[in-house]
């Protein structure tokens, strides 16, 4: 904050994992998602878990078809259009803020039962 104190909370990784007593910037280097200062991973990660898109506790179909019309390519690539910030949330499994091959790579080990 503007006192030079540090805020900790919880850190979604990109592997599906919580780890607790992070700052966001601790997080942001990690390619986490920050879920707030003093959260926890008891209260676990937003939007479940990441490749689920609607929140249903599972990576489905439908998870699928949002996934697709998140893909956006890489971001060097000509007309590439940023995806939403929910998007980037659960998809951008490598955390450089597009959605592309890569992602659809680690997508496919979360999907399924």
């Amino acid at each position: 904050d503007s006192n030079g104190c540090a805020f900790f909370g919880a850190c979604c990784s990109a592997m599906r994992s919580c780890l607790d007593g992070n700052d966001a910037a601790v997080c942001a280097a990690i390619r986490g998602v920050f879920q707030g200062n003093q959260s926890s991973c008891a209260g676990g990660c937003a939007y479940g878990t990441w490749g689920d898109f609607d929140g249903d506790a599972d990576v489905d179909a439908a998870d699928y078809a949002w996934f697709e019309s998140c893909l956006s390519g890489p971001v060097r690539a000509a007309g590439y259009v940023p995806p939403s910030p929910q998007c980037r949330t659960v998809f951008d499994f490598d955390g450089d803020h597009d959605v592309d091959l890569f992602d659809f790579a680690a997508f496919t080990t979360v999907f399924g039962p």
